[in-house]
């Protein structure tokens, strides 16, 4: 269904979402990582996206590039930048990464 929303309209970033969502969980996350990042080109901003791609380049063992998307979808995410400071979600994104690295 949403690879038919892509080929009617390819300008619909949420079917991008959807859609590497879906393969995200069926851990095929070479082609997830490429629907996300297509997302990202339509809609530079968006949140989950960029936690999905940083949660992919953790499992590829890509711990810089992690960092970069999860530090940049916690400061895109409207609701964390109203409830708590930047220094907090930086000090929240490297626990989760120093946990990642001891798993």
């Amino acid at each position: 269904m949403y690879g038919w929303a892509i080929e009617v309209n390819p300008y619909q970033f949420a079917a991008y979402g959807n859609l590497g969502e879906v393969y995200y969980l069926e851990k095929n996350y070479e082609k997830a990582f490429n629907l996300f990042s297509k997302e990202l080109e339509l809609r530079p901003d968006n949140y989950e996206a960029l936690y999905y791609l940083g949660s992919i380049y953790l499992k590829r063992g890509e711990l810089s590039l992690a960092e970069s998307a999860l530090e940049k979808a916690s400061i895109s995410d409207g609701y964390w930048k109203e409830n708590f400071s930047l220094d907090e979600i930086k000090l929240w994104k490297k626990l989760s990464i120093l946990y990642y690295r001891m798993k």
